[in-house]
């Protein structure tokens, strides 16, 4: 499945740039891709999340950014909005960020890596002040 013309025009991304991106567990994710380079990961968010989890997204991942850590970023559409809505679903794109997912440990030292980065993650938080929209 391709999202829908109207999705994609949104951000201004053509059909033949997006292809389906396997191994989301909620959200059905796509990848974007220009010229040859991954430029954006575009989600139809699952029902249980109302569109403005995104504003919640945008504020925390900024806070984390501004502290050295790299995260995906909100991408908003062409005319400034956090989201979509299409046939009663939310879509948002975010920047791609290369790496790897794991969906199982395969090794004491990627538990370690993981448990580093959550404690990472936690200390660029800390001092988060945010009214959450969506909870």
């Amino acid at each position: 499945m391709t999202p829908p013309p109207e999705v994609l025009a949104a951000w201004g991304y053509a059909p033949d740039e997006v292809a389906p991106l396997a191994g989301g567990l909620i959200n059905a994710t796509y990848v974007v891709t220009r010229d040859g380079a991954k430029l954006a990961v575009l989600q139809r968010l699952h029902p249980i999340f109302e569109p403005e989890v995104n504003l919640d997204l945008e504020a925390i991942t900024a806070h984390v950014a501004a502290r050295g850590l790299e995260t995906p970023r909100l991408v908003r559409t062409r005319h400034g909005a956090a989201w979509i809505a299409h046939e009663d679903r939310s879509w948002r794109a975010l920047t791609w960020v290369d790496g790897a997912s794991t969906h199982a440990v395969p090794s004491l030292a990627h538990a370690e890596a993981g448990g580093a980065l959550v404690g990472r993650f936690h200390r660029a938080v800390d001092d988060l002040v945010h009214e959450y929209r969506f909870v």
